[in-house]
């Protein structure tokens, strides 16, 4: 689905970026963590571009990489992703990504 999505349309595009998330996130499931890290990574920098840092399709794809980094035993990289707080200015809640 991700090769179609990404062949017909954008990188960019929305749907492209779920896709690429969703594989990641599969990826992930069968271990194959590295190759998860690389595609959440560009996900994750796409998704910032595209729906913003405070997204929560972004910050979903944040997470999933915090996970890459700590299964390929980086727990300070992945330490980097986890600690980011953000205050939401619709009710002040402090999320972590």
């Amino acid at each position: 689905m991700y090769v179609r999505f990404k062949a017909a349309r954008s990188a960019d595009d929305v749907r492209t970026l779920t896709s690429a998330h969703n594989l990641a996130t599969d990826l992930a499931a069968l271990g194959e963590h590295r190759r998860a890290l690389e595609l959440d990574l560009d996900t994750l920098t796409r998704r910032r571009l595209v729906l913003g840092d405070e997204d929560p399709a972004t910050r979903a794809t944040a997470h999933n990489l915090s996970l890459d980094i700590a299964a390929v035993a980086d727990p300070a990289r992945a330490a980097d992703h986890t600690e980011r707080r953000s205050t939401r200015p619709d009710n002040g809640a402090t999320m972590f990504i």
